[in-house]
């Protein structure tokens, strides 16, 4: 039999199964796409630490290098494989179709929004009749009050802060600020946890033994973060900022709910004002001498809400955002450069 490969066989050969050969091709591409995609991991809501920029604050280029946090091991723990600056006022038209529409997939972990109402055209009323322009960040929160974590009492009890050290005195025996880690426990609630979210990073002994020595770095990393935030708290470098939120019942009913709901990064500009670094407002100002008006760029008052939008079983991730509070004080405050 003559099977020596001609150009005019090779001709008839294209002419004819030209279309079968193009189906292989593409069947084979498709194969391959979807092993890839079914054997890859997936960033689940716990691994991935979303942070937005609301209305009435500009964010700068230190803004969207957030993303570059994701990894280093300095701010977020090893399980935060990735950090997504959202900065929803670049489209201004569609900022609240954007910001929605990620609140409501269960996407944010927090949100810098300003405590001014200068530029706030919009305007609310409260039930005794009288109205007032929100501030920004008041604005926010009417919208979605339900998504931001309650932080207690003001003083760093209570709330947020409560439950975080309840959640911590599980793997330290009851008390997280003495720092001795029930290892067995954290190793036993690890495994379960990677083999209930079928954590594809850890299927053999060795990585499943290198992964609880980095949860146990995961703990202690959230502890030292709870206990320096109460100790930036207390010394005034920051403040938990007090809302008063006039809003309804389920009957339509008026009900005023004042809380803390959001931590005022920039409560003095002598500390903590290179925050504007990141994320900044204009405002203008008048030289008392000369009545000359110029606009001046200024943290003061901008604030960071803690979102809590995650499923359940990835609720064990709820305090990495503290730490992000940590990095953003223990990179501008002055009084801590200076120590």
């Amino acid at each position: 039999m003559d099977a020596k490969i001609t150009k005019k066989r090779l001709n008839i050969l294209l002419s004819y199964d030209w279309i079968k050969i193009i189906l292989t091709a593409v069947a084979v591409i498709l194969v391959w796409s979807l092993l890839f995609t079914m054997t890859a991991t997936r960033v689940t809501q716990a691994q991935a630490f979303t942070i937005f920029n609301y209305t009435g604050t500009s964010a700068s280029s230190r803004f969207s290098a957030y993303a570059d946090l994701a990894g280093n091991g300095k701010v977020f723990s090893y399980d935060i494989l990735e950090v997504t600056p959202t900065d929803i006022t670049i489209s201004s038209e569609y900022s609240e179709t954007l910001l929605q529409t990620r609140i409501s997939t269960g996407e944010g972990d927090a949100l810098f929004a300003a405590n001014v109402n200068e530029g706030v055209e919009t305007e609310y009323s409260r039930p005794d009749g009288t109205t007032f322009h929100p501030t920004y960040l008041e604005q926010f929160l009417y919208g979605y009050f339900s998504a931001a974590e309650d932080l207690g009492n003001g003083d760093g009890t209570g709330g947020y802060f409560e439950d975080m050290a309840e959640y911590l005195n599980v793997y330290y025996r009851g008390d997280y600020a003495a720092g001795v880690a029930d290892e067995e426990k954290i190793e036993a609630d690890f495994l379960d946890r990677i083999d209930r979210l079928n954590d594809k990073r850890f299927k053999t002994s060795a990585e499943k033994r290198a992964g609880f020595e980095q949860e146990k770095e995961r703990l202690e990393g959230q502890r030292q973060a709870l206990i320096s935030f109460l100790d930036y708290l207390d010394k005034g470098y920051v403040e938990l900022q007090q809302t008063t939120l006039y809003l309804q019942d389920a009957s339509g009913n008026a009900v005023e709910r004042t809380g803390y709901f959001s931590i005022n990064l920039c409560p003095n500009e002598d500390t903590m004002g290179n925050l504007k670094n990141d994320v900044y407002y204009t405002r203008t100002v008048t030289n008392e001498e000369t009545g000359t008006e110029t606009r001046v760029s200024t943290a003061e008052d901008v604030c960071l809400v803690l979102l809590n939008l995650a499923e359940d079983r990835y609720k064990y991730a709820r305090f990495e955002g503290l730490r992000f509070v940590n990095y953003l004080i223990e990179t501008y405050c002055t009084e801590l450069q200076e120590a």
